[in-house]
């Protein structure tokens, strides 16, 4: 998941193929605690807000508080990630 977390970041993938990712990894882990995946999900809702935002009203285009939030959502991704990625 991280790996994905980094494509988005280096601009390999767009946002909405890591929000679709961070959805099936939700539906998944059953091995993270409660605090972890609702902090998780936290961050996941964001992403799909922004995105959604951005195709109803901004004809796809997210603007620079997107980006911010996009921007802050994903660190926070990644830093709840690694943990659990390394006890796999």
């Amino acid at each position: 998941m991280t790996d994905c977390v980094a494509q988005f970041k280096a601009g390999s993938i767009p946002l909405r193929q890591l929000i679709t990712t961070i959805e099936a990894l939700l539906k998944m882990l059953g091995s993270l605690d409660q605090e972890t995946r609702k902090r998780l999900r936290e961050q996941w809702e964001i992403l799909e807000q922004v995105y959604s935002y951005a195709q109803a009203m901004r004809d796809g285009r997210i603007d620079a508080d997107g980006e911010k939030l996009i921007n802050r959502a994903v660190t926070l991704l990644d830093s709840l990630l690694k943990p659990w990625e390394k006890e796999q």
